[in-house]
């Protein structure tokens, strides 16, 4: 070997050892697994948490569908006192929410005795507009490449498709991995936490999590809205979906029940109660959803989605958009989770 080709081999395996060692470094500064605007759920959470024995992990179906003052009040009601924060954030998606368990269950205070999690399909598409964004970097930690990369192979659309989507996973985990471009931030947050000054949610989270979509809403939601007041029939149509047996035919499709025993398992093995929760959403994309028999012996699943369960939400004014509920229909949803929860 001449001597220029060993000194840039040498040079690039010192630089990657110098690029993952300080990789490795940072992260082991930050034992919570997310660091930029979203931790301050988790953060009020964590130094809460001796409150609260339930908790609410999912999408924006169920941080703007399930207030926790309700749910409570209504389970006190019927016997069954509890104290819940709602965890749940929108734009996640079941692989994220995953994440969020793994945190929850590593810190487990021993108040905490259940968890609410959202079901629906475990895909991973959809995603090209949230490319190298903080949310989707920070939830895909090296630990869960297989996983993921699993689910994008197993799900829908052709090949070339799913293929795309393992690709975007493998972009995401390698950044994460690496702390590209978050080291500066990390670095400044743990110095701050030394000196009294970081740390700590800069929310108060009066409603223990729960948000109202009409205050809350991103852009993109508004946008959205404007559109469903523009189409009334859109609601129409899809609660004849609901009741023809249409919409469950459209969710016809794979589910991936490895990962989903996978997460019932890790939370039987930490001695918290794991429970599933169908939120009913008037697009039906829940695709997998006639798979979701093949767990009910294994875990509890409470299904608020079929025609007969959602009886009580299916008129127009309860609904902001196609997918979510308004105030009003947040109260009678959490009244209806609170009901089958007490169902034993």
């Amino acid at each position: 070997m001449n001597r220029t080709l060993f000194r840039s081999l040498l040079h690039c395996s010192l630089f990657l050892a110098g690029l993952f060692g300080t990789a490795t470094w940072i992260r082991g500064l930050e034992s919570m697994p997310f660091w930029s605007w979203f931790r301050d759920k988790p953060s009020f959470y964590r130094a809460n948490a001796e409150r609260y024995d339930t908790l609410i992990l999912g999408s924006s179906l169920m941080h703007f569908g399930v207030v926790p003052e309700l749910l409570d009040a209504r389970s006190k009601e019927l016997g069954h006192p509890q104290r819940t924060f709602n965890m749940a954030l929108s734009g996640l998606r079941p692989h994220d929410v995953d994440v969020w368990l793994d945190w929850v269950l590593t810190e487990r205070p021993a108040s905490l005795k259940r968890v609410l999690v959202e079901l629906r399909q475990w895909d991973q598409d959809g995603r090209s507009d949230t490319w190298m964004t903080d949310q989707v970097i920070q939830l895909h930690p090296i630990g869960k490449l297989w996983s993921r990369v699993r689910s994008a192979l197993t799900g829908r659309g052709s090949w070339s498709e799913r293929l795309s989507i393992a690709g975007e996973v493998a972009a995401h985990t390698a950044v994460n991995t690496l702390r590209i471009g978050r080291g500066g931030a990390i670095l400044g947050e743990v110095l701050a936490r030394w000196r009294g000054t970081g740390g700590e949610a800069r929310r108060s989270y009066l409603h223990d999590g729960f948000a109202d979509i009409a205050v809350y809403a991103s852009e993109d939601h508004r946008k959205i809205h404007e559109r469903w007041l523009a189409n009334p029939d859109w609601y129409d149509h899809a609660v004849s979906k609901l009741h023809s047996g249409e919409a469950a035919r459209k969710q016809t499709g794979p589910l991936d029940l490895v990962s989903i025993r996978a997460q019932i398992a890790k939370a039987r093995t930490a001695g918290v109660e794991l429970v599933y929760v169908i939120v009913p959403a008037l697009n039906h994309e829940f695709v997998g959803r006639n798979v979701v028999e093949e767990i009910q012996d294994e875990v509890r699943v409470v299904a608020l989605d079929t025609a007969a369960a959602s009886e009580p939400l299916l008129r127009r004014e309860l609904w902001y958009d196609h997918a979510h509920v308004n105030r009003a229909g947040a109260e009678i949803l959490s009244g209806l989770l609170a009901q089958r929860l007490a169902e034993r």
